[in-house]
Protein backbone atom coordinates (compact mmCIF):
# COMPACT_ATOMS: atom_id res chain seq x y z
CA UNK A 1 0.00 0.00 0.00
CA UNK A 2 3.14 1.78 0.26
CA UNK A 3 2.92 2.80 -3.19
CA UNK A 4 -0.15 4.13 -3.71
CA UNK A 5 0.51 7.76 -2.78
CA UNK A 6 3.77 7.26 -5.66
CA UNK A 7 1.04 6.28 -8.20
CA UNK A 8 -1.58 9.48 -7.26
CA UNK A 9 1.25 10.99 -7.41
CA UNK A 10 2.36 10.38 -10.94
CA UNK A 11 -1.30 10.91 -12.08
CA UNK A 12 -1.46 14.36 -10.94
CA UNK A 13 1.21 15.10 -12.61
CA UNK A 14 0.39 13.45 -15.57
CA UNK A 15 -2.93 15.42 -15.56
CA UNK A 16 -1.57 19.05 -14.95
CA UNK A 17 0.80 18.00 -17.98
CA UNK A 18 -2.44 17.32 -20.12
CA UNK A 19 -4.49 20.65 -18.96
CA UNK A 20 -1.39 22.70 -20.65
CA UNK A 21 -1.44 21.80 -23.52
CA UNK A 22 -2.99 24.24 -26.55
CA UNK A 23 -4.38 23.77 -29.07
CA UNK A 24 -3.59 24.58 -32.80
CA UNK A 25 -4.43 23.81 -36.34
CA UNK A 26 -3.76 20.42 -37.03
CA UNK A 27 -2.01 20.92 -40.45
CA UNK A 28 0.45 23.86 -39.02
CA UNK A 29 1.03 21.50 -35.79
CA UNK A 30 2.07 18.69 -37.68
CA UNK A 31 4.06 20.34 -40.22
CA UNK A 32 6.29 22.59 -37.46
CA UNK A 33 6.31 19.50 -36.02
CA UNK A 34 7.93 17.32 -38.09
CA UNK A 35 10.53 20.19 -38.78
CA UNK A 36 11.23 20.92 -35.22
CA UNK A 37 10.59 18.23 -32.92
CA UNK A 38 12.23 19.63 -29.78
CA UNK A 39 13.67 17.02 -27.16
CA UNK A 40 11.98 18.96 -24.33
CA UNK A 41 8.52 20.15 -25.48
CA UNK A 42 5.11 19.30 -23.60
CA UNK A 43 4.38 16.53 -25.91
CA UNK A 44 7.59 15.07 -24.47
CA UNK A 45 6.44 15.25 -20.80
CA UNK A 46 3.15 13.72 -21.65
CA UNK A 47 4.78 10.31 -22.88
CA UNK A 48 7.55 10.59 -20.13
CA UNK A 49 4.35 11.15 -17.50
CA UNK A 50 2.05 8.53 -19.41
CA UNK A 51 4.63 5.64 -19.18
CA UNK A 52 5.72 6.56 -15.92
CA UNK A 53 2.19 6.45 -14.92
CA UNK A 54 1.82 3.12 -16.86
CA UNK A 55 4.86 1.55 -15.79
CA UNK A 56 3.76 2.08 -11.90
CA UNK A 57 -0.05 1.46 -12.10
CA UNK A 58 0.31 -2.32 -14.50
CA UNK A 59 3.37 -3.30 -11.99
CA UNK A 60 0.85 -2.55 -8.92
CA UNK A 61 -1.56 -4.53 -10.08
CA UNK A 62 0.06 -7.53 -10.92
CA UNK A 63 2.19 -7.45 -7.96
CA UNK A 64 -0.02 -6.57 -5.13
CA UNK A 65 -3.34 -7.13 -6.49
CA UNK A 66 -2.41 -10.64 -8.79
CA UNK A 67 0.19 -11.32 -6.46
CA UNK A 68 2.45 -11.87 -9.64
CA UNK A 69 6.17 -12.55 -8.83
CA UNK A 70 8.06 -9.09 -8.53
CA UNK A 71 10.35 -9.92 -11.97
CA UNK A 72 7.23 -10.76 -13.26
CA UNK A 73 5.53 -7.53 -12.79
CA UNK A 74 8.51 -5.57 -13.48
CA UNK A 75 8.39 -7.23 -17.27
CA UNK A 76 4.87 -7.21 -17.33
CA UNK A 77 4.90 -3.35 -16.82
CA UNK A 78 7.69 -2.37 -18.99
CA UNK A 79 6.50 -4.47 -21.80
CA UNK A 80 2.50 -3.06 -21.83
CA UNK A 81 3.86 0.76 -21.27
CA UNK A 82 6.61 0.46 -23.86
CA UNK A 83 3.96 -1.05 -26.24
CA UNK A 84 1.42 1.49 -26.03
CA UNK A 85 4.06 3.92 -26.67
CA UNK A 86 5.47 2.37 -30.11
CA UNK A 87 1.60 1.71 -30.79
CA UNK A 88 0.86 5.32 -30.47
CA UNK A 89 3.91 6.38 -33.27
CA UNK A 90 2.64 3.89 -35.12
CA UNK A 91 -0.90 5.22 -35.09
CA UNK A 92 0.64 9.00 -35.39
CA UNK A 93 2.32 7.70 -38.54
CA UNK A 94 -0.24 5.41 -40.44
CA UNK A 95 -3.48 7.82 -39.70
CA UNK A 96 -1.83 10.75 -40.81
CA UNK A 97 -3.20 12.74 -37.16
CA UNK A 98 0.68 13.23 -35.87
CA UNK A 99 4.13 12.74 -36.70
CA UNK A 100 6.05 9.79 -35.12
CA UNK A 101 8.89 10.59 -33.57
CA UNK A 102 11.72 8.46 -32.18
CA UNK A 103 12.03 11.40 -29.71
CA UNK A 104 8.84 10.52 -28.30
CA UNK A 105 10.03 6.89 -27.90
CA UNK A 106 13.08 8.04 -25.74
CA UNK A 107 10.30 10.25 -24.05
CA UNK A 108 8.44 6.73 -23.14
CA UNK A 109 11.81 4.79 -22.33
CA UNK A 110 12.97 7.86 -19.92
CA UNK A 111 9.47 6.93 -18.09
CA UNK A 112 9.31 3.97 -17.89
CA UNK A 113 12.79 4.38 -16.29
CA UNK A 114 11.91 6.19 -13.42
CA UNK A 115 8.74 4.75 -12.69
CA UNK A 116 10.72 1.47 -12.05
CA UNK A 117 13.21 3.77 -10.24
CA UNK A 118 10.59 5.37 -8.11
CA UNK A 119 8.91 1.67 -7.39
CA UNK A 120 11.78 0.51 -6.34
CA UNK A 121 12.69 3.25 -4.33
CA UNK A 122 9.37 3.45 -2.61
CA UNK A 123 9.60 -0.66 -1.99
CA UNK A 124 12.85 -0.49 0.28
Amino acid sequence: MKKAPVLLLLFLCSASLAAQTTSQDTLTSNVTRSFHDQWFAPDKGHHFMASAFLTGFSYYALRQEAGASEQASNRAAIGLALSIGVAKEIYDGVSGKGTPSVKDIVADIAGIAVGLLILNVSSE
